[in-house]
């Protein structure tokens, strides 16, 4: 269930928060097998396409190797991870992606089209969650209390403001935000 539709008081900006966006890469299944990577690696910095294929490929046999070139590349063009040199380097939060030890996956999966991306607001609440500061039910909880001062603010600033509360660092969130912003006011 959509974090919108459980508080169902806040406007849903579709075009400013990506809820709609459509994509050829599931990109929560890749931050995941990103955040993977960069978890069994000590220099979460200074990712190669090595690395890569060490633990996707041969370690956890998650993708083959034709996958690994095409899955790199669209991680590349979607902005979740920059190359520079022979290093990739990741573009967002791992700390706010959930990886369960028994992950599976499956090519379609992940390549399938016009897949939807889990919605800002939904992954802003999956950060807070994951960093045990307060359960989903907490955070939803302290939501609610809010809505009679805050009813007129959207979700995202909500859960913004709840996140510097509770000193989550959410700065690639932030960068995000003033991403879309962009886009928004440049289309019109």
């Amino acid at each position: 269930m959509r974090l919108n539709e459980i508080l169902n008081n806040a406007p849903s900006y579709d075009i400013l928060y990506n809820i709609n966006a459509y994509h050829d890469m599931d990109k929560s299944m890749a931050r995941k097998l990103i955040t993977l990577t960069a978890m069994e690696k000590k220099e979460r910095n200074a990712l190669k396409q090595d690395d890569f294929k060490n633990i996707l490929v041969y370690k956890r046999k998650i993708m083959k190797e034709e996958e690994l070139e095409r899955f790199l590349s669209e991680c590349i063009s979607e902005g979740l991870l920059s190359k520079t040199g022979d290093k990739l380097q990741i573009n967002f939060n791992t700390s706010g992606v959930e990886v369960t030890i028994d992950m599976s996956f499956s090519a379609d999966e992940l390549f399938q089209e016009n897949a939807v991306e889990q919605s800002l607001p939904d992954r802003m609440l999956d950060t807070i969650t994951s960093s045990g500061v307060a359960t989903k039910r907490e955070t939803l909880d302290r939501m609610k209390k809010q809505l009679p001062e805050l009813q007129y603010i959207d979700n995202t600033v909500r859960l913004g403001s709840l996140m510097n509360d509770l000193f989550i660092n959410y700065d690639e969130i932030k960068k995000e935000i003033a991403k879309n912003l962009k886009d928004l006011i440049s289309q019109n």
